[in-house]
């Protein structure tokens, strides 16, 4: 009975996983790329989050930092480079494979004419994982 209540700190902690805004942050006179980018997060963030609970046992606090592109077209990313990773190489797996199942939307028309028709949008991302505060 001891390690149930370790167990459940961990999931808890682990709870508090999450993506990171990107470091190009949009400005709030562009929110049609603010508006773009939580939705490819939240659809990053899904399959990041079903991941880490699937090997809650074996994830390492930290952060790991990935760039990547995303097609005008939308659909799978390309490109996809570790930037760091201060967490395992089981957090850096995870990531990569959250990452290659993503399908993104086409980029918006407005999003294009603002940063420059068919050239791919690159994203930062960083996924952490915290300790239960």
């Amino acid at each position: 009975m001891r390690f149930v209540c370790p167990l459940l700190l961990l999931v808890f902690s682990l709870s508090s996983c999450q993506t990171s805004p990107p470091p190009q942050t949009p400005t709030p006179e562009f929110p049609a790329l603010t508006a773009f980018k939580k939705v490819v997060e939240d659809r990053l963030g899904v399959l990041w989050d079903a991941r880490v609970k699937a090997n809650v046992a074996n994830v390492q606090l930290g952060t790991v930092k990935v760039t990547f592109e995303i097609p005008v077209a939308g659909g799978a990313v390309r490109n996809v480079r570790l930037v760091s990773n201060t967490a395992g190489p089981l957090d850096k797996a995870i990531a990569e494979h959250a990452i290659a199942d993503l399908r993104t939307p086409p980029v918006p028309k407005a999003v294009l004419k603002k940063l420059g028709e068919g050239e791919p949008l690159i994203f930062d991302e960083s996924f952490t994982i915290f300790s239960n505060p």
